[in-house]
């Protein structure tokens, strides 16, 4: 199992792997003894210690080796690689760093085709979360905050979400909630379906998650209608493109944006 697991779920350190989804509809299920987690966290570890420049950024050297032994105190035998890959995960978060992490557990085709997202995009500003992009047949105006899901307060769900985001911890928050999209069916809380939701405005609304084609679909289609952006002009002429911006804030262009409105190369 040792080989196994490592070379289908860690990434840290070594060439990244590709393994057909066959594999991975015969591996999802597959249950291993506790010797072999053991030795897999060892793995990780001795991975750690020998290849990261400085992995106590975040976490004394004796915090490190306490978090390993009370993960390993936590294996038992009979678990998955998704039971792994989650007790495992806070060992990469707490690296501090956005080079190190462990890769996302894989999941069979089934699961795949049945799993759905939360259809709306969020912005992280000033500890508020603000609706940015609505992909539901609802109605819900952008730049409303939001304060809960499920009767989770929206402080809960960041705090829970953000502790399964890896990189630098200042923007952890930040990655959460513009993931949350991703991350509250699969990775916190687990919300698959129905989204209640409560925001700022007063307004109450439910809404229903989406399978991947459906949400890309939505996505797609709310791109070509918006492609007017007031802080970019572009101007085609012959073989000549005339650019024009009127903002040094790269980060109100998305590069989806950039795709639509610029048709040429120069």
């Amino acid at each position: 199992m040792k080989s196994n697991i490592k070379l289908l779920i860690f990434t840290i350190f070594i060439s990244n792997l590709t393994f057909g989804q066959k594999v991975c509809n015969e591996f999802y299920n597959k249950k291993f003894s506790k010797s072999e987690l053991v030795a897999d966290i060892e793995f990780i570890k001795e991975k750690i210690l020998n290849a990261h420049i400085n992995p106590f950024t975040e976490i004394s050297k004796e915090e490190f080796e306490k978090n390993i032994i009370q993960i390993e105190n936590s294996l038992k035998d009979g678990m998955t690689q998704k039971d792994f890959y989650f007790l495992a995960k806070p060992i990469f978060v707490k690296l501090n760093d956005e080079h190190s992490a462990l890769n996302d557990f894989c999941i069979t085709d089934s699961i795949k085709n049945n799993l759905k997202f939360f259809p709306l995009r969020f912005k992280y500003e000033n500890q508020k979360v603000i609706l940015t992009e609505n992909y539901s047949d609802e109605s819900i105006n952008n730049g409303d905050e939001l304060l809960s899901i499920n009767e989770f307060s929206i402080e809960n769900i960041i705090e829970g979400c953000s502790n399964q985001v890896f990189g630098i911890s200042e923007e952890r928050k930040t990655i959460a909630v513009e993931k949350l999209w991703l991350y509250l069916s699969k990775f916190c809380f687990f919300i698959t379906d129905d989204f209640n939701l409560k925001f700022k405005s007063g307004k109450t609304i439910l809404i229903k998650g989406q399978n991947w084609e459906e949400l890309n679909k939505n996505v797609q289609q709310t791109k070509k209608k918006d492609t007017n952006i007031s802080i970019l002009k572009y101007e085609k002429i012959k073989d000549f493109g005339y650019l024009t911006i009127n903002s040094f804030n790269d980060k109100q262009i998305k590069y989806d944006k950039w795709e639509l409105k610029i048709d040429s190369i120069f």
